[in-house]
Protein backbone atom coordinates (compact mmCIF):
# COMPACT_ATOMS: atom_id res chain seq x y z
CA UNK A 1 0.00 0.00 0.00
CA UNK A 2 2.71 2.34 0.42
CA UNK A 3 2.85 2.74 -3.29
CA UNK A 4 -0.91 3.89 -3.65
CA UNK A 5 -1.37 7.70 -4.80
CA UNK A 6 -4.92 7.98 -5.32
CA UNK A 7 -5.09 11.44 -3.17
CA UNK A 8 -2.62 12.53 -5.53
CA UNK A 9 -4.14 12.49 -8.83
CA UNK A 10 -7.18 14.30 -10.64
CA UNK A 11 -9.39 10.98 -12.11
CA UNK A 12 -9.71 11.60 -15.96
CA UNK A 13 -13.29 9.50 -15.36
CA UNK A 14 -14.78 11.65 -12.64
CA UNK A 15 -14.26 15.11 -14.12
CA UNK A 16 -15.76 13.91 -17.22
CA UNK A 17 -19.00 13.07 -15.44
CA UNK A 18 -18.85 15.67 -13.39
CA UNK A 19 -19.10 18.06 -16.22
CA UNK A 20 -21.61 15.65 -18.21
CA UNK A 21 -23.59 16.46 -15.19
CA UNK A 22 -23.21 20.35 -15.14
CA UNK A 23 -24.30 20.18 -18.63
CA UNK A 24 -27.09 18.52 -17.73
CA UNK A 25 -27.92 20.46 -14.73
CA UNK A 26 -27.46 23.82 -17.32
CA UNK A 27 -30.12 22.29 -19.71
CA UNK A 28 -32.57 21.27 -17.10
CA UNK A 29 -32.28 25.15 -15.56
CA UNK A 30 -33.06 26.28 -18.82
CA UNK A 31 -36.10 24.37 -19.36
CA UNK A 32 -37.17 25.62 -16.51
CA UNK A 33 -36.52 29.41 -17.19
CA UNK A 34 -34.16 29.37 -14.48
CA UNK A 35 -31.44 31.60 -16.73
CA UNK A 36 -29.17 32.41 -13.53
CA UNK A 37 -28.63 29.08 -12.58
CA UNK A 38 -28.55 27.75 -16.22
CA UNK A 39 -25.56 30.59 -17.16
CA UNK A 40 -23.36 29.06 -13.73
CA UNK A 41 -23.38 25.56 -14.47
CA UNK A 42 -22.85 25.92 -18.20
CA UNK A 43 -20.47 28.15 -17.27
CA UNK A 44 -18.96 25.32 -15.00
CA UNK A 45 -19.07 22.45 -17.25
CA UNK A 46 -17.17 25.44 -19.95
CA UNK A 47 -14.36 25.56 -17.82
CA UNK A 48 -14.17 22.05 -16.30
CA UNK A 49 -13.95 21.10 -20.01
CA UNK A 50 -11.35 23.37 -20.74
CA UNK A 51 -9.48 22.15 -17.43
CA UNK A 52 -9.51 18.77 -19.00
CA UNK A 53 -8.33 19.19 -22.45
CA UNK A 54 -5.52 21.71 -21.27
CA UNK A 55 -4.26 19.09 -18.00
CA UNK A 56 -5.14 16.01 -19.42
CA UNK A 57 -5.23 15.43 -22.56
CA UNK A 58 -1.47 13.32 -23.59
CA UNK A 59 -1.25 14.78 -26.74
CA UNK A 60 2.01 12.52 -27.52
CA UNK A 61 0.25 9.32 -26.70
CA UNK A 62 -3.44 10.28 -28.19
CA UNK A 63 -4.71 10.19 -24.90
CA UNK A 64 -6.52 11.42 -22.01
CA UNK A 65 -5.15 10.48 -18.30
CA UNK A 66 -5.24 11.05 -14.41
CA UNK A 67 -3.67 14.44 -14.16
CA UNK A 68 -0.67 13.73 -11.03
CA UNK A 69 -1.09 16.63 -8.37
CA UNK A 70 2.45 16.34 -7.54
CA UNK A 71 4.24 17.18 -11.38
CA UNK A 72 1.34 19.01 -12.73
CA UNK A 73 1.06 16.50 -15.45
CA UNK A 74 -0.94 13.62 -16.43
CA UNK A 75 0.28 10.59 -15.76
CA UNK A 76 0.64 8.99 -19.31
CA UNK A 77 -1.28 5.66 -18.09
CA UNK A 78 -3.61 4.52 -20.73
CA UNK A 79 -6.37 3.12 -18.70
CA UNK A 80 -10.20 2.27 -18.59
CA UNK A 81 -10.73 6.02 -17.41
CA UNK A 82 -9.44 7.05 -21.12
CA UNK A 83 -12.84 5.99 -22.43
CA UNK A 84 -14.98 8.81 -20.78
CA UNK A 85 -14.22 11.73 -22.67
CA UNK A 86 -15.78 9.66 -25.27
CA UNK A 87 -18.69 8.23 -23.58
CA UNK A 88 -19.07 11.66 -21.85
CA UNK A 89 -19.03 13.17 -25.63
CA UNK A 90 -16.26 15.76 -24.44
CA UNK A 91 -14.66 14.76 -27.83
CA UNK A 92 -15.51 12.18 -30.11
CA UNK A 93 -13.35 10.13 -32.57
CA UNK A 94 -14.45 12.10 -35.52
CA UNK A 95 -13.32 15.21 -33.55
CA UNK A 96 -9.46 13.74 -34.17
CA UNK A 97 -9.41 11.57 -31.36
CA UNK A 98 -9.18 7.96 -32.94
CA UNK A 99 -6.41 7.11 -31.55
CA UNK A 100 -8.06 6.70 -27.96
CA UNK A 101 -10.97 4.77 -29.06
CA UNK A 102 -8.35 2.28 -31.32
CA UNK A 103 -5.46 2.04 -28.53
CA UNK A 104 -8.30 1.15 -25.50
CA UNK A 105 -9.91 -1.70 -28.31
CA UNK A 106 -5.96 -2.73 -28.82
CA UNK A 107 -4.82 -2.96 -25.20
CA UNK A 108 -8.57 -4.67 -24.61
CA UNK A 109 -8.19 -7.45 -27.16
CA UNK A 110 -3.91 -7.67 -26.19
CA UNK A 111 -5.03 -8.42 -22.31
CA UNK A 112 -8.08 -10.70 -23.55
CA UNK A 113 -5.37 -12.54 -25.78
CA UNK A 114 -3.15 -13.19 -22.49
Amino acid sequence: LSTIRTTRLAPVDLNCLLCGLEQEIAAEARALDEEADAYRFAALASARRAAIEAHMWQAESGHHADLDLDTGRPTGQLTGAAAFPLFTGLVSAAQGRPATAARLEATASARLAM
